[in-house]
């Protein structure tokens, strides 16, 4: 039981809470009752734009991360990332980005005082300077967002993913799943499948499309083109399969092995 407990805080506030005792109550209801007086939450205190100006400056700042996802996703293999992990990575590139906008800013500042003087009202007299200078302002903030989305994007395109893999001699990436390092191995490669079912049969085929999840998971398909072959488990000999393509479960998948040949020339 508390009554009027005088508390040790050194604030120009006292933070009192006073608890009667109710036995049709549990003690749990009492105490987040007392924790509540203690430490009151509001809205306004959590870290979300609330204003035009903070969703816009959010915005700017999201862009070059989710630009470099964006572009990553498109030629690496498929992850089931957490939506914490998505925003965590977005985030960790675009800090990059500020950080290393600001080194600049802040070395050119050392060599031009100009520079400095600017940066000196902006910070001092961050709405007066606003109010004068709204093209600069717009301007930078422009340059800024063009430049670094257009280097991330880069960054995360397939034609810097190709150099990384060049400098690796090859080396496919190690977290790669089985048919990703099989099937990009070659990518101006047509794919030609050999395929043996859990119960003997027999197919061939050129690849047409798959599964690039990142997990070497039995719930995945692929598909294979013509020309196609079919042998039966107990047969001796292969027959055409008809179709322009057939589903191929990697749960019924006993052996799988691939031929690269070059891309037929277009005929046109």
């Amino acid at each position: 039981m508390w009554d009027d407990p005088v508390l040790p805080f050194s604030s120009s506030k006292l933070w009192c809470c006073k608890v009667t005792p109710n036995r049709d109550r549990p003690s749990s209801t009492l105490i987040r009752q007392a924790s509540a007086q203690f430490f009151p939450i509001q809205k306004a205190d959590l870290m979300v734009p609330s204003t035009l100006n903070g969703v816009v400056l959010f915005l700017v700042f999201l862009m070059p991360g989710v630009a470099f996802a964006l572009m990553r996703e498109r030629h690496r293999p498929v992850r089931r990332l957490s939506a914490f992990r998505e925003t965590a990575f977005a985030v960790l590139v675009s800090t990059a980005w500020v950080v290393l906008a600001l080194s600049i800013v802040f070395f050119v500042q050392l060599a031009q005082p100009p520079v400095h003087r600017t940066l000196t009202e902006l910070v001092t007299k961050s709405s007066k300077f606003l109010d004068h200078n709204v093209s600069l302002v717009l301007g930078v903030t422009l340059a800024y967002l063009v430049i670094a989305t257009s280097i991330s994007a880069f960054l995360g395109s397939v034609v810097f993913q190709r150099v990384i893999q060049r400098a690796r001699h090859g080396a496919p990436d190690p977290t790669s799943s089985a048919w990703w390092i099989l099937f990009e191995q070659q990518p101006d490669h047509d794919k030609i499948l050999s395929i043996i079912l859990e119960d003997g049969t027999w197919l061939s085929g050129t690849l047409l499309s798959w599964s690039k999840d990142s997990d070497d998971s039995p719930d995945r398909e692929l598909t294979i083109r013509d020309p196609m072959q079919y042998r039966s488990a107990k047969g001796k000999k292969s027959h055409p399969l008809e179709g322009a393509a057939v589903v191929v479960s990697a749960r019924r998948i006993l052996y799988l092995s691939v031929q690269y040949r070059p891309n037929a020339p277009d005929s046109t």
